[in-house]
């Protein structure tokens, strides 16, 4: 299981489930979050756009996430590549829980 350092821990997403899909989209603090697993490596990224806080839509045929609001382009490891934000999406530090199903 995978769960973001935040108070309260809050569990995210099974790290077989995003492994097996190699992505997914899941909530934290009432937000999108965007959880990838490439080249055996989760990251975990922010949905709202650095510039004007909008949320960012994955468009899977150009493989960028987009932002409706101001035509923002960031790439799938959430760097700008493109428009008005200022900085990448905000990773999130996370920890993998190991739990023992019997």
């Amino acid at each position: 299981a995978c769960s973001l350092f935040a108070d309260p821990e809050m569990l995210v997403g099974k790290l077989k489930d995003i492994e097996t899909a190699g992505s997914m989209v899941s909530v934290f603090n009432r937000k999108q979050i965007y959880l990838t697993y490439l080249d055996e490596q989760l990251t975990i990224l922010s949905l709202v756009c650095t510039h004007k806080r909008c949320t960012v839509k994955w468009e899977a045929d150009e493989e960028v996430f987009a932002c409706p609001c101001h035509e923002g382009l960031y790439d799938k490891q959430g760097r700008v590549l493109d428009g008005p934000p200022p900085r990448p999406l905000n990773r999130f530090k996370y920890e993998i829980l190991l739990t023992l199903q019997l």
